[in-house]
């Protein structure tokens, strides 16, 4: 009986020892997720030299610093495997790495289907009743695909900047996806310059998401390629993962700006 008892105690070590590897691979491989390389981007898509005075504001106090993110189903959390792995869940993460002695709530109106328009309808209820100090708002996808007029999108665009501005925030405009698929079927160049163009006469900051996902696509960070839904849920929870590390570090050069600014 005692010699059974060892034998399947040294069974149990050693079956122990073989499911080792693969019980802890997942978080050996987040372990080794170093964002600092996974997520780079050429240098002149990782800062920015505007300024994003509102939040320095709050920082300097020290008082919460609101931001709230609107837009449409990519910000809404389609394609990530849950909510708590989108970019806006990830982000006051992000920035609590940045500014450790800070504290950030994000409060996410995004919603599928939503155009630059109906977006910007937010801004004087459901946004100015939370009084952020920054606004992300994404849009652009909704708008190529319905092929809403590009001079209606851009007068949006300014109206809902300065309608921001007016209520005390900093705006972070953010662009499209990249996918080779959506770019094949779907011309969004247009709506892509006319948001830069908006934020040339505004204060505002352009978020570049389209080409810091292009960028990962081609540098073989992101693959779209495979049919793997699984492989497609992790692709799309890093890419919300990278994009959410991004947003923290050029919402870090902005209020870094700020200060510059302040001294002048």
């Amino acid at each position: 009986m005692i010699g059974r008892r060892r034998r399947r105690r040294r069974f149990g070590i050693a079956l122990a020892a073989l499911l080792l590897p693969i019980l802890h691979g997942p978080a050996a491989s987040a372990e080794a997720f170093d964002p600092e390389t996974t997520c780079a981007v050429p240098e002149d898509l990782a800062t920015t030299e505007l300024p994003l005075a509102h939040v320095r504001a709050k920082l300097k106090v020290p008082e919460v610093v609101r931001i709230v993110v609107v837009g449409s189903g990519s910000s809404a959390g389609m394609g990530a495997s849950t909510q708590v792995n989108a970019y806006p869940a990830l982000l006051a993460g992000e920035l609590t790495k940045v500014f450790p002695n800070a504290k950030f709530e994000v409060t996410n109106l995004s919603k599928r289907g939503r155009s630059a328009s109906d977006m910007e309808a937010l801004f004087g209820t459901a946004v100015a009743a939370l009084h952020p100090a920054l606004v992300i708002w994404q849009t652009g996808t909704v708008d190529a695909v319905k092929g809403l007029d590009l001079a209606g999108f851009e007068q949006v665009l300014e109206v809902g900047i300065d309608k921001l501005r007016a209520l005390g925030a900093d705006v972070i405009l953010m662009n499209m996806q990249y996918s080779p698929h959506t770019t094949a079927a779907l011309d969004i160049t247009p709506y892509r310059d006319y948001m830069r163009w908006a934020i040339q006469s505004r204060t505002a900051i352009l978020f570049h998401r389209y080409s810091m996902m292009k960028y990962w696509v081609e540098a073989g960070v992101l693959d779209f390629s495979s049919p793997s839904k699984a492989d497609q849920a992790k692709n799309d929870d890093l890419a919300h993962s990278c994009l959410a590390y991004r947003l923290a570090r050029e919402i870090e050069s902005a209020v870094k700006a700020a200060e510059a600014e302040s001294t002048q």
